[in-house]
């Protein structure tokens, strides 16, 4: 992925659309950039092959918002990072598919109440190639903790409102990135 992205940066560079001194900022970008599109590509491709396209959005949608500010485990490659988030996707909306409705209100609120909980302990988590300063630790820790809130908010509401379905969905997206916070996940400093 950064090899595509430092040729991007290159063609900008070469155009006179960018300068080289700010080549590892437009590098990051584009990386960011990049991996985000093979995601969202990615998730539509498992959401249409198990038949959920919708249900994988509502999964996905808290999983990369949570991770955006609480940050996580990371694979060591692009190819990785795209194997893992396949398989937790597919893990995922199979749950989605196949457990019961009767199940789905209990699960959605004890996920929540996991998932919170591991948001609220341990965001943000920092990645050694992103470090974080105690300014924006702090601010990605009260970003963190409200997405974990609004998140829930919103499952709950969805619930009382007698949606069953997509409460589950969103449930799993925020249980999904706070499992990928666990001490046991990531290497801390």
């Amino acid at each position: 992925m950064e090899k595509t992205a430092n040729r991007i940066a290159s063609f900008f560079i070469a155009q006179g659309a960018a300068e080289e001194d700010d080549r590892d900022i437009y590098v990051y970008g584009l990386t960011i950039g990049l991996s985000t599109a093979q995601n969202i590509l990615l998730t539509a491709l498992v959401g249409f092959l198990l038949g959920v396209p919708l249900k994988a959005l509502a999964f996905i949608l808290p999983f990369a918002v949570t991770r955006l500010f609480a940050g996580g485990a990371h694979a060591k490659t692009a190819w990785g990072c795209a194997v893992s988030s396949a398989a937790i996707l597919a893990s995922a909306l199979l749950l989605i598919r196949f457990t019961p409705e009767t199940a789905q209100t209990p699960a959605t609120l004890g996920l929540l109440t996991v998932s919170a909980a591991l948001v609220f302990l341990f965001a943000p988590a920092e990645h050694p190639n992103r470090p974080i300063s105690p300014r924006e630790r702090a601010t990605f820790r009260r970003r963190s903790r409200a997405i974990a809130l609004v998140t829930a908010g919103i499952c709950v509401g969805l619930i009382l409102m007698q949606i069953r379905d997509y409460p589950f969905c969103i449930s799993l997206g925020l249980a999904a990135a706070g499992a990928t916070l666990t001490p046991g996940t990531i290497k801390r400093r």
